[in-house]
């Protein structure tokens, strides 16, 4: 986070009603945060925020963290149940699905253009180099659409292997290549 003033909006948990203000920060720390009851955004304020491309792929990356953070938690189960392992391959899809968005943000972020699909946002970042083993991504990709669609237990533990030994650290890397970028 850059040193200086920022505009801070939290939502409340007892009110519908976000409030606002404005924080003094240095670095990760915030040394003042100073109330404004009063201000009115514009309408569209937000949406201007969520359309900002810088912005929106670091909100992308706290997400995917997130759900890689439940990928790896799954991942350290001994002896997974069925069901356990369908939550294991739903934490795959979700990691996967945000890992190729905000792949595409930061790429657009970058300047990049038509990478209207996961294919083409993974192609490009395997052309620049951001990503490593361009076929694992494929794969993991056509692996990511047969489990959205279909579902047996066989299914389930081909892929629940691939993720533990293949797709799970093509995950991490991309993970933490962004972070570095960020």
């Amino acid at each position: 986070m850059a040193d200086g003033l920022k505009v801070a909006f939290l939502e409340s948990h007892t009110s519908p009603r976000l409030r606002f203000g404005l924080e003094l920060c240095h670095g990760e720390d915030t040394f003042q945060y100073v109330p404004m009851p009063d201000f009115q955004p514009s309408e569209g304020w937000y949406l201007g925020i969520m359309n900002d491309p810088d912005v929106r792929w670091k909100q992308r990356l706290q997400n995917l963290d997130k759900a890689m953070d439940h990928l790896e938690a799954a991942l350290q189960l001994p002896a997974p149940d069925l069901f356990q392992k369908a939550g294991i391959v739903q934490f795959f899809e979700m990691s996967f699905e945000l890992a190729w968005n905000t792949l595409k943000d930061f790429l657009e972020e970058q300047g990049y253009q038509e990478l209207r699909s996961p294919r083409a946002a993974l192609k490009k970042g395997f052309e620049i180099g951001l990503i490593e083993d361009g076929h694992g991504w494929m794969q993991a990709l056509e692996d990511r659409n047969l489990t959205s669609h279909t579902y047996d237990e066989a299914t389930a533990d081909q892929v629940l292997e691939l993720v533990r030994n293949r797709y799970h650290p093509l995950l991490a890397a991309l993970r933490e290549r962004l972070h570095r970028d960020a």
